[in-house]
């Protein structure tokens, strides 16, 4: 299987002073009376192992962070895109 391709030229739509707006897939509100048993089902899923979450995470600060944001377009990141900022002391943030 050939993986999905992201977005192409995502960095042209700044100067194009473009909007990118996202969208409801599958009108979920007509189900919203099966949440609860959604929830109970991927709940007990998640639990047993058989669904299983993905998250890639950069870490390193601000100075990586950059990184993050084609790989959002590229399809190059996997599950869930973390940025991870770490300040250890209040005046390293504060002076």
């Amino acid at each position: 299987a050939t993986k999905p391709r992201g977005l192409q030229n995502y960095l042209s739509l700044i100067s194009q002073r473009a909007k990118i707006q996202g969208f409801i897939l599958g009108a979920s509100f007509d189900y919203a009376s099966r949440y609860p048993e959604a929830i109970k089902e991927l709940s007990a899923g998640l639990i047993d192992g058989s669904i299983k979450r993905k998250f890639h995470i950069i870490d390193g600060g601000i100075e990586q962070a950059p990184k993050s944001l084609p790989l959002l377009f590229s399809g190059g990141n996997t599950g869930k895109l973390y940025a991870v900022f770490m300040i250890d002391t209040f005046s390293e943030c504060w002076g």
